[in-house]
């Protein structure tokens, strides 16, 4: 179940978890061929529905924590901590920026403040996040953001490089 977030700051962006009531940003961020492009492709408006009702969901015990990020009000990006696939028992940081706002460190700050919430909201000792071997962007975010490369593996979509930050150690989830 999704950790409920008081409002917060990294840098420039307020982070907030998200409401039923925006499902409107969600969409204009998910439907956006450009901004979806690196990640498999624009999602259709009913498979956004479908997705914040899952983010929102309190039996779902995949995603962890799922915020929304604003500047001065303005709707930039999207982050979520959410249990990992590519290693079982860690938490997966995961962002997306509204194509609008690439280049202006909008990625670096979701991505750290993802980490933040995963230590201190989570207990997280060790985070996971992954981006495809073309995505040169997304690899230097994380690495602003404080994660080094450890592997590249090849996923269903793809190839992955796999980033991570902090020590092993054992996650079983929750709260």
């Amino acid at each position: 179940m999704p950790t409920r977030v008081p409002p917060f700051e990294e840098g420039p962006l307020t982070l907030r978890s998200y409401e039923r009531g925006d499902l409107d940003r969600l969409s204009e961020l998910l439907t956006d061929p450009v901004t979806m492009g690196p990640v498999g492709g624009p999602l259709r408006r009913d498979e956004v529905l479908g997705m914040l009702e899952r983010y929102l969901a309190e039996d779902d015990p995949r995603y962890l924590v799922i915020l929304a990020a604003f500047d001065g009000g303005e709707y930039v990006a999207s982050g979520r901590l959410f249990v990992s696939d590519v290693e079982p028992g860690t938490p997966e940081i995961g962002y997306l920026v509204r194509s609008a706002y690439w280049g202006r460190g909008y990625g670096t700050h979701v991505a750290r403040a993802l980490i933040r919430v995963a230590r201190e909201r989570v207990g997280a000792a060790r985070i996971v996040a992954r981006t495809r071997i073309d995505n040169v962007a997304s690899a230097r975010v994380l690495e602003k953001a404080g994660m080094q490369r450890e592997t590249t593996r090849v996923a269903p979509t793809g190839i992955e490089l796999v980033f991570a930050c902090g020590e092993t150690a054992d996650f079983r989830g929750g709260t």
